[in-house]
């Protein structure tokens, strides 16, 4: 359960990845495994910089300082779950940040389905967990 407002609307604008950007896998996945691939570097107004991947950016701490801290590199950041996605985006479009995309999807699918295999740079939080009985 996450601890946004229910009723707060989020815009995602530019910085979520659209459908058209990342629609769904081609039926051609089933005999190529390389038919979905294509390479997020393009979403970017210059896809020539050093590209970094963030999963599960949650609400967008890292993503937000990280940004603005290296403004030369783009980033990615993978959200699976809708509302954080939506609110980490709106974060982001707030800030004006213009090197950070936010996709909203499975980032295990992501990588084995999309991503080409140059990609050299990613940033992977862990999160542990503290269990109270």
């Amino acid at each position: 359960m996450t601890d946004i407002a229910p009723s707060r609307r989020f815009d995602v604008g530019a910085i979520g990845v659209s459908k058209l950007e990342c629609p769904l896998l081609p039926d051609a996945v089933l005999t190529d495994p390389l038919a979905g691939r294509l390479d997020p570097r393009a979403w970017f107004a210059d896809p020539s910089r050093p590209f970094e991947i963030e999963i599960g950016p949650g609400k967008g701490a890292f993503i937000v300082n990280q940004s603005a801290a290296e403004p030369g590199t783009n980033f990615l950041a993978i959200e699976w779950e809708g509302e954080i996605y939506a609110y980490c985006s709106d974060r982001l479009r707030r800030r004006q940040a213009t090197n950070v995309r936010v996709l909203h999807g499975n980032a295990v699918d992501f990588l084995k389905w999309r991503m080409p295999d140059s990609i050299v740079r990613a940033h992977i939080k862990t999160h542990l967990l503290e269990f109270v009985h």
